[in-house]
């Protein structure tokens, strides 16, 4: 899928490549298998066969944003958009 945006400036960066360590305490080489991973999903089911994360899209308030949590890198927030199947709003929450 598409990446459309990134809120995350040390995110952004890393994506960009202007910034090669990414978001300050980050493990940049798990980081990136798991941007690459989303960048290649075909659809959102693909993200609950990955053992080791923890993934959950919430109800209510919160309903239509993803919530990624991968140890140690903490955890990746974002929207599916239904109809054009990218993701957009990528934002980084570290562990602390």
């Amino acid at each position: 899928m598409k990446i459309r945006n990134v809120v995350h400036p040390g995110l952004r960066s890393l994506m960009a490549g202007d910034d090669p360590a990414g978001p300050r305490g980050t493990d940049t080489t798990r980081l990136r298998r798991i941007l690459t991973f989303l960048q290649d999903m075909a659809e959102e089911s693909e993200l609950r066969c990955v053992a080791g994360w923890k993934v959950h899209s919430p109800s209510g308030a919160g309903r239509g944003t993803w919530e990624l949590r991968a140890a140690p890198i903490g955890a990746l927030t974002f929207r599916i958009d239904p109809q054009g199947g990218g993701i957009a709003d990528l934002d980084y929450k570290g562990n602390g």
